[in-house]
């Protein structure tokens, strides 16, 4: 019946509950056992991308350059705002100098223009 189905179900779900916490609290100790998808260091999860695509070799280098690549842009949009302050400083003289339209289109800091 219905209701002997619906038991059967929560009483499986409740075995799995019991069983996931009775893994988490045994942890790595010998003798776990862990499935590799349930596994930090299963390959799998070091070769995907954070879009879902899968790459060949590990990605824990790709992703420490792509920050270093972050800090670079974030350094450089620094030390732009730094020349621009310092020239805003001396306005009246850098007013109408070439050196001031060529920076314009090509070094202003993001938000600026």
């Amino acid at each position: 019946t219905a209701s002997d189905m619906k038991k059967d179900i929560e009483s499986l779900i409740a075995q799995e509950k019991a069983e996931i916490v009775a893994k988490y609290e045994k942890g790595r100790q010998e003798g776990a056992q862990i499935d590799q998808w349930e596994d930090a260091d299963f390959t799998l999860y070091k070769v995907t991308d954070r879009f879902g695509f899968l790459h060949q070799h590990p990605l824990v280098t790709a992703a420490l350059s792509e920050m270093g690549a972050v800090h670079d842009q974030k350094q450089q949009e620094i030390e732009r705002v730094d020349k621009w302050l310092k020239m805003l400083k001396k306005w009246g003289k850098y007013r109408n100098s070439d050196k001031v339209r060529r920076k314009r289109k090509r070094e202003c800091p993001e938000g600026w223009v």
